[in-house]
């Protein structure tokens, strides 16, 4: 079975950490059907989309944690 960690969860995951820094990225990116598609629409969520919809909403989370 397939499921996926929300940041509430990832934020909970990594409660232990003393310093944690979250982010998260994409959202039009994962429509695109070729490479160069989602190559180009990788580049508007960077530039555009990104800014417009909430985090919970983009497919890419990125942590760092230190004990």
């Amino acid at each position: 079975m397939w499921s996926y960690t929300t940041l509430e969860e990832l934020r909970e995951f990594t409660a232990a950490f003393a310093e944690v820094k979250l982010a998260t990225a994409g959202f039009l990116g994962a429509l695109g059907r070729t490479e160069g598609q989602r190559s180009l629409l990788g580049r508007l969520d960077k530039a555009f989309i990104e800014k417009m919809v909430p985090q919970k909403w983009r497919y890419i989370a990125i942590g760092v944690a230190r004990k």
